[in-house]
């Protein structure tokens, strides 16, 4: 199974905590883990990677088209394989199961 995910490239320890637990739950053996080269979240996720195979995806630059280029290859490469994206929004607080921010 191929999972991908994005996210907020600045953490509070809350988040990262929770981040952390939703990431164990999906970072199970024979999954297929997809993630950019950012800080943040996908910086997090490849730390978090044990016994999972890991494709990281690189930008060539910090332009904004270059940034564009990395995400459209890990969503394309996640659509080619049947996988899916996993998204953490940037707000103060947030939960892979409720899958909306919390004020």
């Amino acid at each position: 199974m191929h999972i991908g995910v994005t996210g907020p490239r600045k953490l509070t320890s809350a988040q990262q905590q929770q981040i952390i637990a939703d990431l164990m739950f999906l970072l199970t053996p024979k999954i297929t883990l997809h993630a950019g080269d950012a800080t943040g979240l996908d910086a997090l996720a490849r730390e978090l990677v044990v016994n999972c195979r890991l494709y990281r995806y690189d930008a060539e630059g910090c332009k904004p088209w270059q940034l564009q280029k990395r995400s459209r290859g890990m969503v394309d490469a996640l659509a080619f394989a049947g996988g899916t994206l996993h998204a953490w929004p940037k707000c103060d607080s947030f939960s892979m199961n409720h899958g909306v921010c919390r004020a």
